[in-house]
């Protein structure tokens, strides 16, 4: 009837569209027939076990794979698949179809070629007899020239000198004298003197040179070489013209034509012989020197044209060598060609024989693709009943077939078409949830702007109409919801109501849900069952049922009915809204549910019933379902706290960040007493807070009141200490940190809390001595070599040691002690204690650190170096200079004292003399005490002893040997 309608309508009307349309509205007609005719065959031989029939059905169908959720439309996957083996075979047929092109092209031309090879080998044989024709020419030509030279020797031999002196003799020659001598004249090379232009000279100059040339006695010689001489096509003619076509000359040739007309009549069978090869005998010209001379001539014309037609036949044999050395190249060339071709004919016959191959395996995957669709769409086809395979084979109660069917695309839960209806429905709620929140804050808004009036705007205007939108697309997507669920029975349902336990099993651990809801009525499916005791069953379906012998379908969709009657208000079942599990097992105990007989045994017990393992199994499936809802909430709680920690974490470690960045590290400190890791990486730089401490030699004041580097602040935490070897994500270290930035102190506190100086970075195995050697600094290196156990030979990812890095960036210095290093000398540091301390150099045994800084309040005051002071100012062995200028430079500090006190010449001491209150150098002491002292004790004139003060006022009154006022002693 459709096919009609199809063709009335393309009658009526011719379009295009209309008739595509037609055609295919038919074919979708076709295909669902087709679809319902598989589907029936496949209800039968599920009913009647027909595994022949269902292996058959589904032998290239593929096997499903054990994902909960498929990611993808099985259908829309099977059709690409379908599409893209098409397009496949579509190609692979191009393909066959133009390398059988190429194959016919490479017949027709291998055919071409021999051909051609043909063609060119008749062309060479041609060639091949031509020239052998012009050689036999040309040596028939040569053999005629010899036998006239031979005839023309005898004649020449027949000449006498009586024949030329009378020739000479003659004062008056005849014409035909005159015509041969000049002839005679031209082609011997010998004209007349006198004139340049030979057309003016007379018939005397032509005499009078022919008599020289006769009394010439190299005359014969020029006669017998004739065909040594080269004549040129000028004189040659000027010899025909003015000499041998003149009737003088005719009279005296005609003893020749006689001899050439007899010798033409003798040797009519010479074929391609020349006839100008014989001049008459030299008997009958013997005594006519004219004749002679005359025949000479014309044996020297024939011996021109021979040499002419020579040459002609030379070049003609040139040219025809050449053409056959072309040919005969071309036919090589072809030849090979046309064998190089014949040979690939089973080359390409084998590539025409593997694209076939190839074509009919493209078309074998897509006849099974094309069947893997078709067994896919059979398998999730529901029937009119709402049955589709799998649904019948729980119904019927066949675990194989079940089995079978769900191993080949059968889905045993909820349908893809079901999920993707739900997903599109929920995803529709949810931005329409999306747009009114955003919808309600920008209302807000305007509210708040407009100072608390409401505005109508076109933005409410656009809403209104989007929520009718959404509403009917909402209705939309739940028509189509309820459509597909009352259409559709579940597989789960069907095994329940039908008493298969070990089926239902089966289907829940396939991904089958014990939740899921049915909203078409199960059946009792067993020989000759009906549905005469359900109650919802109205007596026109009853009708039905019993008229046609088929399922109904009955539709369930309105809410569940409480009894009134009931005094324990419990839930009656209500077979017009959808069916849990718990409601199918009730209406299957009600109904069908019997005790059990058995042929051997009897009668079960009266708790022993039909439904009785089907009852334990769904008590015991919703029992694991509430035990597993119960799990899944309690894991939702912990993952729900594990987040809420996580978003905690989260603040704290950004809040952690801020601090590292401004190395605030109190709180930092604060931060990891909150649960912050300790170790945690900046985003930029992957820094982490011991890092950050490790870059600069920063003081924090720590509980005790005490400023200590922050990098021990955060290594003397109690818990939640940062790791001293730990390396970030970009292969950085704090010792390596340490070394970049030069920050002697804080690598110090880090070997000092077990940091490893040899530890090697794992993502490029750099070490911090190749770092510090890297950077250009020297004092860091020093310091790390002040460790026995610090290894100057470690190589990095690239080969390199540190002693390569300081050459490569120029730090001579740094280079030169690494080599030194590594030569075994490590400078003086004192490496049992610390890279950071050493001992006075002057041997005292005193320690101390080289550099220090002075802290007040968590901020460095001032640089110091401590060693250095003490060097300077406190040893006790350093070597000093007497104060006093004595001259004595190595003084120790501790004898300075001692020196200055009793040793030194240029120390002042006291007068021996009590009342001498002056003090004078040691060296000075004698002077002072006998020339200076005014306490010393001198003698006077007179002979007493007393003081030099005494003895200056004794001298002036006292001495009796003083001078007196009257010029003498007194």
């Amino acid at each position: 009837m459709v096919h009609a309608f199809a063709d009335s309508g393309n009658a009526t009307n011719k379009e295009s569209k209309t008739e595509s349309k037609w055609k295919e509205i038919i074919h979708l007609l076709e295909e669902q027939a087709e679809l319902e005719r598989a589907q029936r065959e496949l209800f039968i031989a599920i009913a009647c076990s027909n595994y022949d029939h269902l292996v058959q059905c589904f032998k290239h169908a593929a096997k499903t794979s054990n994902h909960s959720l498929p990611v993808a439309n099985p259908m829309d996957a099977l059709q690409e698949l379908v599409h893209e083996k098409e397009k496949q075979a579509e190609a692979v047929r191009a393909e066959l179809d133009e390398t059988i092109h190429v194959f016919n092209e490479c017949i027709a031309e291998t055919e071409a070629k021999r051909v051609e090879a043909v063609h060119l080998s008749s062309q060479v044989d041609d060639s091949c007899r031509r020239l052998q024709n012009v050689e036999k020419a040309e040596e028939a030509s040569d053999i005629d020239s010899s036998a006239l030279e031979a005839d023309m020797l005898a004649m020449i031999r027949e000449i006498t000198a009586q024949d030329i002196a009378l020739l000479l003799n003659s004062h008056v020659p005849t014409e035909t004298s005159l015509v041969v001598v000049k002839a005679l004249s031209l082609l011997c090379g010998v004209v007349p003197r006198g004139r340049r232009n030979a057309t003016e000279y007379t018939d005397v100059e032509w005499w009078k040179t022919a008599q020289a040339l006769l009394m010439d006695r190299s005359l014969l010689r020029r006669l017998r070489g004739y065909r040594q001489q080269t004549i040129s096509p000028d004189v040659m003619a000027k010899v025909r013209r003015e000499c041998l076509k003149t009737p003088a000359f005719a009279a005296c040739s005609a003893a020749f034509k006689d001899s050439r007309a007899a010798f033409m009549n003798n040797n009519n069978e010479g074929g391609e012989r020349s006839l100008n090869s014989r001049i008459p005998p030299a008997e009958t010209l013997r005594g006519n020197i004219v004749g002679i001379l005359a025949t000479w001539v014309q044996g020297v014309e024939i011996e021109y044209k021979a040499r002419s037609e020579r040459q002609v036949l030379v070049e003609r044999k040139r040219q025809l060598e050449t053409a056959l050395t072309m040919a005969r190249e071309k036919q090589q060339h072809a030849n090979f060609e046309a064998q190089v071709e014949a040979r690939s004919l089973p080359a390409r016959q084998e590539e025409v024989e593997a694209v076939r191959a190839q074509s009919s395996a493209a078309e074998k995957e897509l006849e099974v693709a094309k069947k893997r669709l078709n067994t896919y769409k059979l398998l999730n086809y529901a029937a009119l009943s709402g049955h589709t395979p799998l649904t019948f084979a729980c119904a019927v109660g066949n675990e194989a077939i079940v089995h079978m069917l769900i191993s080949h695309g059968a889905s045993s839960g909820h349908q893809f078409e079901e999920q993707s209806l739900c997903a599109s429905f929920i995803q529709v709620l949810v931005r329409d949830y999306q747009f009114r929140k955003k919808f309600e804050r920008e209302r807000r808004q305007q509210e708040l702007s407009a100072g608390g009036i409401k505005l109508r705007s076109d933005a409410a205007t656009e809403a209104l109409v989007r929520n009718v939108a959404h509403a009917f697309i909402v209705g939309h997507y739940k028509r189509k919801l309820f459509h597909f669920r009352q259409t559709h029975r579940v597989a789960l349902h069907e095994a329940i109501l039908n008493g298969y336990p070990e089926i239902a099993a089966i289907l829940l651990s396939k991904e089958a849900k014990v939740w899921q809801k049915t909203y078409v009525l199960p059946e009792r499916v067993y020989p000759g069952a009906l549905l005469e005791k359900l109650a919802p069953i109205s007596p026109q379906a009853h009708d039905v049922v019993k008229r046609r012998g088929k399922w109904k379908l009955q539709p369930l969709a309105s809410d569940q009915k409480k009894s009134q009657g009931d005094p324990g208000n419990s839930v009656e079942i209500d077979y017009q809204r959808p069916m849990t599990v718990t409601d199918t097992l009730n209406c299957a105990l009600k109904y069908y549910d019997s005790r059990l007989f058995k042929a051997t045994t009897g009668w079960e017990p009266p708790d022993v019933t039909f439904y009785s393992s089907t009852a334990d199994f769904v008590n015991d499936a919703l029992a694991k379902m509430e035990t597993t809802r119960h799990q899944w909430q309690k894991e939702l709680a912990i993952r729900r706290n594990v987040m809420r920690k996580t978003a905690e974490l989260k603040e704290k470690h950004t809040a952690l960040e801020a601090a590292i960045i401004s190395r605030d590290f109190v709180k930092v400190s604060s931060l990891l007493d909150d649960g912050a890791f300790a170790d945690f990486e900046t985003s930029e730089g992957a820094l982490s807070a011991l890092m950050a401490a490790c870059i600069e030699e920063v003081y924090v004041e720590n509980e005790d009141g005490k400023d200590v580097l922050a990098v021990e602040y955060l290594l003397d935490r109690v818990m939640n200490r940062p790791l001293v070897n730990y390396e970030s994500s970009h292969g950085a270290t704090p010792l390596g940190t340490s070394a970049f930035y030069g920050t002697l102190k804080c690598a110090q506190v880090l070997i000092e809390r077990g940091a490893n100086p040899n530890l090697a970075a794992r993502l490029n195995g750099r070490t911090a001595l190749m770092a510090a050697a890297d950077n250009g600094k020297e004092d860091f290196v020093r310091f790390l070599l002040a460790y026995s156990e610090v290894d100057v030979y470690l190589h990095d990812s690239k080969g390199k040691t540190a002693l390569d890095y300081a050459q490569t960036r120029g730090f001579v210095k740094i280079a030169g002690i690494l080599e030194a290093a590594m030569g075994g000398s490590r400078g003086r540091v004192v490496s049992t204690i610390s890279g950071l301390y050493g001992g006075c150099k002057w041997g005292c045994g005193f320690m101390t650190q080289f550099e220090d800084h002075l802290v007040k309040q968590a901020k460095v005051i001032m640089d110091t170096n401590p060693l250095e002071i003490h060097e300077l100012h406190h040893c006790p062995k350093r070597h000093v200079i007497c104060p006093n200028g004595c001259g004595i430079e190595k003084l120790w500090a501790d004898e300075l004292k001692d020196h200055l006190d009793h040793s030194c010449a240029l120390r002042l001491v006291s007068c021996t003399n009590q009342k001498c209150i002056v003090r004078y150098p040691f060296q000075n002491r004698a002077k002072h005490l006998q020339d200076e002292c005014e306490f010393r004790v001198v003698v006077c004139e007179c002979g007493e002893s007393m003081t030099y003060q005494r003895n200056v006022l004794h001298a002036k009154t006292q001495c009796v040997m003083r001078y007196s006022s009257f010029g003498g002693k007194t």
